[in-house]
C-alpha cells in the first residue's frame, strides 16, 4: 500500500513538471517575440556522479533559498519566485532567508540567490563575464547570480529550466559539480540603431534604469554615419557636443533618451540609454552680474565648493563631512540676494564617499533644509553591483543621498550626466569629460574611479573639478583629450592631494590650484610632495581648505586674489 501511494506521488510530481516546462517554454517564446534574446533552455550534461535533490513531501523543510538583505529588492523578488517554483515542483516547503537570519542546516540544500557572502557565490562571480548569468553547484550548495543585478531573475530562470529538465528524466537530480553560464538578455530598445557587422559588447547596467553597450574599433567617420541612423529610426536629436575629438549626441524617441558618444583614442562608440527626465539642463540665455568661486573650510578632508552665479543662485559641489553641513547652509544664507531664500540651482556629487556626501545628509535637520531651495541634483552613481564588489559600505551613502532628496527636496530634479554632455545653467557651462560609465563593465582600480571629471566655465574662468579622480580616470582622460582640451585656470587637486599624474597636471596648466585638505601646516608639503609643483611653478595662488573660507571673484585677477600659500 505504501509503495502504491509513493508511485502516485511521483506521477503527480511528474505531471507538475510537464506543466511547468510548458510554462517556461511560453515565457521564453514571449521574451523572444519582444525582441530580447532568450536564455537557452538546454540543460548541462549530467555526470555519472549526481547529488540528489530529494523529493520532499507533506511540507517537510528541505531547501533554503538564501537572498541578500532587504536593500536588494529585485534580487529578493527573484528569490521568492524561485522558492515558489521549486515548491510547486517538489511539494516541499521552501524557506527564503536573508544573510543575517541564516542558520545553515547541513541537511538542507542552500541556494544563494544574488550577491551573497558565500565562497561559492564568489567563485561563481569570478567565472562570469560582465554580460553573463549563471549558476554553480558544489557540495549541496547552489549559487545563482549575474554580474548585473537586474539579470539575477534570468539566472534563476536558467537554473529552473535545467532543474525541470533533470526532473523530466524521472529524478530530481543535478550534477554534483556543475557550472552553467549564458548571455543575459539585454533590454536594448527595439528601434535602437545597430552598426552593421558589429556585435554589442561590454553590456552593462549603469543604474537608475540606464544601460550601456559599446562598439569597439570604429573611426570618427563611422560614428558620424551611426548618428545619421538615429533619425532614420525615428529619433529626434536633442543636442550635439564636442570637446576636442570626443564627440557626443543625445536623441529621444519620446520614451527613451539615448546618449551616443565617441572616444577618439579608445576607438569606442558607447551608447547609454535610459528613461526620459534625467537629461542635463541647457539654458541658453546670457546672464549679467558678478560671480565667484568659494572654497569652504574642512575639518579634515573632503570637498566643499560653491559657485555663485550672476543671477544670485548657487551651485554646490559635494559639501564635505556631516560636520560641515551647518557652515555650508550658513554661507548660502549670508550670501543670498537680500531678503531672499538661497536657491541652489544645482548640487553636484562627484561620487558617493562619505567625505563628499555626508554634509548633504546633515541638511536633513529641519533647521537647515527649510532654509534653502534646491532645483537640481547632479550625479552619476554606479549600479549596486559595483558597490558590492569595490566598496559595499557606500551602498548606504547612495541610499541616503536619494532618501534625503526625496524627504527634503521632493520637487527637485535628479540629473544623470553622461560623458560628452554639456550643461548650461545661469551663465555656468559644465562639460562632463568622464563618468563612471566609461569604465563599464567595471574594472575599477578603486571606488574613487567612479568620480565625475568635469570642466566648469563661469565668467570667463575655467575650473577643473576632479573629485577623487584615480589612475583609471587619469588614463582615460589623458588618452581621450588633448592638453588644449584640458587647459583650465583653476584646478581642484584630485583626492585631497594624494592622487597624482604629471601629464594631467601639466595639461591642465592651472594658475590657481587648491587642495581639498584641511592641514594648513601640511599644505605646502602636500603641494610639493605629489608632483604638483609641475603645475604650480606658474601658479598665482595655492590654497588648502583650512580654517578660513576662500572666495575668488570671477573673472579673477592677480591683485584681488585672497592670500594663499607659496612654494619655497
Amino acid at each position: 500500500m505504501k509503495t502504491k501511494t509513493r508511485s502516485s506521488k511521483i506521477i503527480c510530481v511528474l505531471f507538475l513538471c510537464v506543466l511547468l516546462l510548458c510554462s517556461c517554454s511560453e515565457t521564453a517564446s514571449a521574451r523572444q517575440a519582444s525582441g530580447s534574446a532568450p536564455v537557452s533552455d538546454a540543460p548541462v550534461s549530467v555526470s555519472a556522479e549526481v547529488e540528489m535533490l530529494p523529493v520532499i513531501g507533506e511540507g517537510a523543510p528541505g531547501m533554503t533559498v538564501l537572498t541578500p538583505n532587504a536593500r536588494h529588492a529585485p534580487v529578493s523578488e527573484a528569490a521568492n519566485n524561485i522558492a515558489s517554483s521549486l515548491g510547486d515542483l517538489t511539494g516541499a516547503e521552501i524557506f527564503v532567508l536573508s544573510e543575517s537570519s541564516l542558520n545553515k542546516d547541513d541537511s538542507q540544500i542552500i541556494m544563494n540567490v544574488g550577491r551573497t557572502v558565500s565562497e561559492l557565490s564568489e567563485k561563481l562571480y569570478s567565472r562570469l563575464a560582465p554580460d553573463e548569468i549563471g549558476y554553480i553547484i558544489e557540495n549541496g550548495e547552489i549559487a545563482i547570480a549575474s554580474v548585473c543585478e537586474q539579470f539575477t531573475p534570468e539566472a534563476c530562470g536558467l537554473f529552473l529550466a535545467d532543474f525541470k529538465a533533470f526532473a523530466a528524466r524521472g529524478a530530481f537530480s543535478v550534477p554534483a559539480n556543475a557550472f552553467r553560464s549564458a548571455k543575459c538578455s539585454a533590454p536594448l530598445p527595439e528601434n535602437l540603431p545597430v552598426i552593421p557587422g558589429a556585435d554589442e559588447t561590454n553590456y552593462a547596467d549603469c543604474s537608475d534604469g540606464f544601460y550601456a553597450v559599446s562598439y569597439q574599433y570604429f573611426d570618427p567617420e563611422q560614428f558620424t554615419e551611426y548618428l545619421g541612423e538615429f533619425e532614420k529610426a525615428g529619433f529626434e536629436k536633442l543636442c550635439e557636443n564636442a570637446v576636442g575629438d570626443t564627440r557626443s549626441a543625445v536623441f529621444t524617441d519620446g520614451t527613451t533618451e539615448v546618449h551616443a558618444y565617441y572616444l577618439y583614442d579608445s576607438e569606442v562608440i558607447r551608447v547609454v540609454f535610459g528613461p526620459l527626465g534625467y537629461g542635463v539642463p541647457r539654458e541658453e540665455e546670457s546672464v549679467e552680474g558678478s560671480a565667484s568661486l568659494t572654497l569652504l573650510p574642512l575639518k579634515q578632508f573632503g570637498l566643499s565648493m560653491i559657485f555663485t552665479l550672476p543671477d544670485g543662485r548657487f551651485v554646490v559641489v559635494d559639501g564635505g563631512q556631516q560636520s560641515e553641513s551647518r557652515n555650508l547652509v550658513k554661507y548660502l544664507a549670508e550670501n543670498a540676494p537680500e531678503e531672499e531664500m538661497p536657491v541652489v540651482a544645482a548640487w553636484f556629487f562627484t561620487h558617493a564617499h562619505p567625505d563628499h556626501t555626508y554634509a548633504f545628509f546633515g541638511v536633513r535637520d529641519p533647521s537647515l533644509y527649510q532654509q534653502i531651495t534646491v532645483e537640481n541634483f547632479v550625479f552619476n552613481f554606479p549600479c549596486l553591483d559595483v558597490y558590492e564588489r569595490y566598496e559595499p559600505d557606500c551602498i548606504a551613502q547612495t541610499k541616503n543621498v536619494r532618501d534625503t532628496i526625496s524627504f527634503c527636496f521632493p520637487d527637485a530634479k535628479i540629473i544623470k550626466p553622461h560623458t560628452g554632455d554639456q550643461m548650461k545653467l545661469g551663465g555656468l557651462t559644465v562639460d562632463f569629460l568622464m563618468t563612471q560609465e566609461d569604465l563599464a563593465p567595471y574594472s575599477l582600480s578603486d571606488f574613487n574611479s567612479s568620480s565625475l571629471v568635469m570642466r566648469f566655465a563661469l565668467a570667463g574662468t575655467t575650473v577643473m573639478v576632479t573629485g577623487d579622480m584615480s589612475e583609471a580616470n587619469f588614463a582615460l582622460v589623458n588618452a581621450n583629450y588633448s592638453p588644449e582640451d584640458l587647459k583650465c585656470d583653476i584646478l581642484q587637486v584630485p583626492h585631497h592631494g594624494w592622487n597624482r599624474n604629471k601629464r594631467f597636471f601639466e595639461s591642465v596648466d592651472a594658475e590657481i590650484v587648491f587642495i581639498p585638505n584641511n592641514g594648513a601646516s601640511e599644505a605646502p608639503t602636500l603641494f610639493k610632495g605629489y608632483d604638483i609643483e609641475n603645475v604650480t611653478k606658474k601658479a598665482l595662488a595655492l590654497y588648502a581648505c583650512a580654517e578660513k573660507t576662500v572666495t575668488i571673484p570671477l573673472p579673477y585677477t592677480a591683485d584681488v586674489l585672497p592670500d594663499g600659500y607659496t612654494l619655497d
